[in-house]
């Protein structure tokens, strides 16, 4: 991981860069809080190490910098200062802080933290990119899946205005039974029974469900675009 280090004391600047050779960071340093805000605008950085007190640009100050950019929620900001009253702390973690170590600094402490650090990192980036996995996965799929939603509700249209043609010749059937029965009594036995079956039969029940379902499936395409970033999730017709 690369560390940005900022530290405006010759000697603490020295402990702290043998510390992180010794660990085996990846490091550059920084002599104030301008030149350590500087160099965070032209490089990559995932662990910064500021000093508090400093001249131009304090630790807060560069902190605040740092979160004030996009993209640095996953940056871990370590500051350091002699100043350990809790008001003090309070100031440093409202400005965007992660972690507070007092000065002078216990090397144990300061590697416990840095570790920390790194898990967090870690963990928020990895997180990060399955989000962004996750939302091109939608991208793919939602569209792939538009079309034949498409049709499907053309499809449930026509077959409305199947089942309405199909009740208005069974109501013209029966009318025309009724008629028959009347000039021939020996078939209104198997007639009635033919009524019956027909009754029976409950296409609209079907449809209904089925337009549920359908129903559903659109509230998850929009479910999956809204989670893909979108901000108007299209309406399947």
């Amino acid at each position: 991981m690369r560390v940005l280090m900022a530290e405006d004391d010759p000697m603490a600047r020295k402990v702290l860069e043998r510390y992180l050779q010794q660990w085996g960071y990846e490091y550059q340093v920084a002599q104030d809080g301008e030149e350590a805000w500087t160099m965070f605008q032209q490089g990559d950085y995932q662990i910064v190490i500021t000093d508090w007190m400093m001249p131009k640009l304090d630790g807060v100050g560069l902190i605040r910098n740092i979160r004030d950019c996009e993209n640095t929620d996953h940056v871990y900001a370590l500051l350091l200062s002699a100043r350990s009253q809790k008001e003090d702390l309070v100031e440093g973690m409202d400005a965007g802080a992660d972690d507070f170590v007092a000065k002078p600094f216990d090397r144990d402490e300061l590697r416990v933290r840095l570790r920390e650090g790194e898990r967090i990192v870690r963990l928020g980036r990895e997180l990060s990119a399955q989000k962004q996995a996750a939302n091109s996965l939608a991208a793919g799929i939602v569209p792939g899946i538009r079309q034949p939603m498409d049709e499907l509700a053309d499809n449930l249209t026509d077959m409305r205005r199947e089942i309405s043609a199909v009740r208005n010749a069974i109501n013209r059937y029966r009318e025309t039974c009724q008629k028959v029965s009347i000039a021939q009594p020996d078939v209104r036995a198997e007639l009635t029974q033919l009524e019956e079956q027909l009754d029976g039969i409950s296409l609209d029940g079907l449809l209904d469900k089925t337009v549920n379902i359908l129903e559903q499936v659109r509230d998850i395409l929009r479910h999956l675009e809204s989670a893909g970033g979108k901000e108007d999730a299209t309406d399947l017709h």
